[in-house]
């Protein structure tokens, strides 16, 4: 078992980790703010839809690329200072969106791009790999699928309204606004943060570890929650915009999808605990991906809402109990699983992104977006019937 120099008992979110899942659910609730609309904002840009989709493509290639490094430094200083410099990168990107108009007079469209997408991606790969570090090693072993369950319910609970309080801004004031806000709360949420202790490992991560092959159906299962991200948090909100719906119906349709999932989010967790990982995540995916095979099908309000309802009840009875049993394989097994599945969940990120990109090319971009709404409908159905075919590693 791999234990932290600064090993406390921690039942549920007391000390330590009551500051950080404090500095969670306010992170959290800043970024969602914005993050649905960040493509929309693009596009009012003048980029074209498919060099949005490269454009998180290459994002999300950086992630995987600077995913290694990151766990390694979070090891060699800790936790927490690695989390707080996260930070720093994050002011920076938020501040060059909201001087985006002046920077464009600065650099090429293209070099802004660059340090928007770099900057963006050390912030968010240096907190989450010292966010699952922490968990891993500060979960209670039997209460992992709770713990994680409520940490999501409480901060899913601020992101219920986040996306309804963005649209707010951006369409009353500007988008510079909402940036504005952003960058406000993400002071507000470091402060928890940086009265924490310091967390240091006492084992050297492994860099063979991480990239071998031992968890290689589980693998496969980290790059379908890549493609899973991809439809639920770009595609989708896209489709609704490229078929006109306003940015208030798209801030209101993802809160519903929030509050619903916050409120399964804890029980989800119980049930993952109660019944086993497996089957919770086997009946979440299949019923989750059956959703977006039948989103392009309602052009209603009532309908879409209706399906979008189902979608946010079912996410996280596919999304937590594959995060605890990660959690609970890097507390009793292997540390170095937190790194393999960063690094096949955004490989399946680009992968799909791409594959979006050529069907956006190729038909369109209603029909291109439908195709590929469907095709992660598709695999995350097909990953939730294989799922009981490797039960050893789930």
């Amino acid at each position: 078992m791999i234990t932290s120099e600064h090993d406390t008992h921690l039942p549920y979110f007391s000390g330590n980790v009551g500051k950080l899942a404090t500095t969670h659910t306010l992170r959290n609730f800043a970024l969602v703010l914005v993050d649905v609309f960040l493509p929309i904002f693009l596009l009012t840009k003048g980029l074209a839809l498919y060099e949005v989709l490269l454009f998180e493509a290459f994002v999300f290639t950086l992630h995987a690329t600077l995913n290694i490094p990151s766990y390694l430094l979070n090891a060699r200083f800790g936790i927490k200072l690695m989390m707080s410099a996260s930070f720093l990168f994050m002011f920076v990107a938020y501040g060059m969106l909201f001087f985006f108009d002046q920077l464009t007079q600065l650099y090429t469209l293209p070099v802004l791009l660059f340090f928007l997408a770099l900057f963006n991606s050390i912030g968010e790969v240096g907190y989450w790999s010292g966010f699952h570090l922490d968990f891993a090693l500060k979960s209670e072993s039997g209460r992992a699928g709770s713990q994680l369950g409520t940490l999501e319910a409480l901060s899913v609970s601020l992101k219920t309204i986040a996306p309804i309080i963005g649209a707010f801004f951006i369409v009353t004031f500007s988008f510079n606004a909402s940036f504005l806000v952003v960058l406000s709360v993400l002071a507000l949420s470091v402060v928890p943060l940086l009265l924490s202790d310091n967390i240091r490992l006492k084992k050297r991560l492994s860099i063979r570890k991480a990239v071998s092959f031992a968890h290689v159906k589980l693998s496969l299962v980290f790059m379908v929650e890549g493609f899973h991200n991809v439809v639920q948090a770009l595609v989708w909100p896209l489709f609704l915009f490229v078929i006109n719906f306003s940015l208030i119906a798209i801030g209101s349709l993802v809160a519903v999808a929030t509050f619903l999932t916050s409120i399964i989010s804890f029980l989800s967790g119980k049930f993952a605990d109660k019944y086993g990982m497996n089957r919770v995540f086997r009946f979440g995916a299949v019923v989750n991906g059956s959703t977006f095979f039948m989103r392009p099908l309602f052009e209603s309000v009532s309908g879409i809402f209706m399906i979008q309802s189902i979608g946010g009840l079912s996410s996280p009875l596919f999304k937590i109990p594959l995060m605890v049993t990660t959690y609970q394989k890097a507390r009793n097994e292997n540390i170095e699983i937190l790194m393999t599945r960063d690094i096949y969940i955004n490989l399946g990120r680009v992968i799909f992104l791409l594959t979006t990109v050529a069907l956006v090319v190729l038909m369109g971009s209603v029909s291109g977006l439908i195709i590929s709404l469907m095709i992660g409908g598709f695999t995350t159905v097909i990953i939730g019937f294989s799922a009981r075919f490797f039960k050893e590693q789930l």
